[in-house]
């Protein structure tokens, strides 16, 4: 007697994980949606099969669409199966508060598009329809990390606000590439996935070399370029020039010269100073690299070029970076420190640093030899640069001075300025000062 075959062994499809809606249900209710899920694991939304409130079919195919599947399995191999995805919503209370805040943002009344989300959120925090809708209410009211914050809790973002979104997640990144590379990279990567257009580029261009990627970046940075060109409707003037800089960065860090020489010729056609503010900033850069790797010597050559770049914008910052270098290094100079703050003061006669650290150049250097007259000199420095300080808004710098002037001992925050101090073309045409 001859036994009969088992029957071929089927593991049905599974939802890996359920994904977040961008549409609004609108109550309780049960939705049963079919899936297709092949056998690489991509899907199919088919339709709904039942559901007892019509009023969330939407939402539980838009979470179908978002969620992530496994395959069937049959004699274990993976093949195409039907999946019936049960969709449970609770009551929600904010029902219908979407629509009434897409209003809101459709009149421009920002604010009060943010104040209705907050207090639908207050009460259905895992709406993320209404996280997206408070991004947009953030973004458009100037607030652009409030704007990211909300837009990563919403996860995926609809249609209409992923253009906003992609603005927020590009400007968001250019704005902490200094201090972030590495989450700078990840919100750029969020711009380009919403669509990239010239202000993604822009943005990962400027992450990727922050991050020291500079083929990546010189590549981006190109591309950036090319579609900020073509725009309809074309960038503002700042952006353009943003972008060219940061181009010439890339192409001079990476070593292209003919798009560093074409760039910089683009620069000088628009902007006289462009190319040399961009300059000052890479010797800036080069200079500050030297300097964490203790070649102070190195560190004060490169900002010295920086200021000869840009004399009037990049002068009063690199000269008294330099002199910071050589009052703070293992073996000070404060000779060579004082001529240094003396070039910055010359450059801008109004920059409270500068004074500062001549006064503690020339302080110190008096106390070593003796020399009252020195250190009374040091003193009316130290009190000049306490005044400017304060006419400038800058309390810690006037407080540092005005205790330098009273007791000539220099307190813990001058190597800090040091690192504080930068100037960088793509956001400002003015000359950064210390952070406050």
């Amino acid at each position: 007697m001859m036994l009969a075959a088992p029957p071929p062994s089927f593991i049905a499809p599974k939802v890996l994980s359920r994904g977040p809606s961008v549409v609004e249900p609108h109550g309780a209710g049960r939705v049963l949606v079919q899936v297709q899920v092949n056998a690489d694991g991509s899907f199919k939304v088919l339709r709904v099969e039942r559901s007892t409130n019509n009023g969330d079919n939407a939402a539980a195919m838009d979470v179908a669409a978002h969620s992530t599947y496994s395959p069937g399995i049959r004699n274990g191999k993976p093949v195409a199966s039907i999946l019936d995805f049960q969709i449970v919503f609770g009551d929600q209370a904010v029902s219908g508060s979407a629509s009434k805040i897409d209003t809101l943002l459709h009149d421009n009344d920002f604010a009060a598009a943010k104040a209705a989300a907050e207090a639908a959120l207050a009460q259905s925090p895992e709406n993320h329809l209404v996280q997206a809708q408070l991004g947009v209410a953030d973004a458009f009211m100037h607030d652009i990390a409030g704007a990211v914050a909300a837009f990563d809790r919403a996860g995926s973002i609809p249609d209409a606000y992923t253009d906003v979104a992609m603005q927020a997640y590009a400007m968001h990144s250019l704005s902490i590439a200094g201090t972030q590379p590495r989450t700078a990279y990840v919100e750029a990567q969020h711009a380009m996935s919403l669509g990239g257009d010239y202000r993604a580029y822009y943005a990962l261009g400027v992450a990727e070399q922050a991050n020291k990627d500079n083929s990546s970046a010189l590549g981006d940075l190109r591309k950036a370029q090319t579609l900020a060109q073509g725009a309809n409707p074309p960038p503002d003037q700042q952006t353009l020039a943003g972008i060219d800089q940061a181009l010439l960065s890339a192409a001079q860090t990476a070593g292209d010269k003919a798009t560093a020489d074409r760039v910089s010729a683009d620069i000088a056609k628009m902007d006289p100073g462009g190319a040399g503010r961009t300059a000052a900033y890479n010797f800036d850069v080069q200079g500050s690299q030297a300097a964490s790797r203790h070649d102070y010597t190195g560190a004060v050559a490169f900002y010295e070029k920086g200021a000869a770049a840009a004399p009037d914008w990049a002068g009063p910052v690199e000269y008294t970076k330099a002199a910071i270098i050589l009052a703070t290094e293992p073996l000070p100079n404060y000779q060579a420190a004082r001529l240094e703050a003396e070039k910055a003061i010359n450059a801008n006669d109004q920059y409270a640093l500068a004074y500062y650290v001549d006064a503690v150049a020339m302080g110190q250097d008096a106390l070593g030899s003796g020399n009252m007259d020195e250190l009374s000199r040091a003193t009316d420095s130290a009190y000049k640069a306490s005044t400017l300080a304060q006419k400038a808004g800058d309390a810690k710098l006037a407080a540092s001075a005005a205790y330098f002037a009273k007791y000539h001992q220099v307190d813990m925050n001058l190597q800090v300025w040091s690192t504080g101090l930068s100037i960088n073309p793509r956001y400002s045409n003015q000359m950064h000062t210390p952070n406050q």
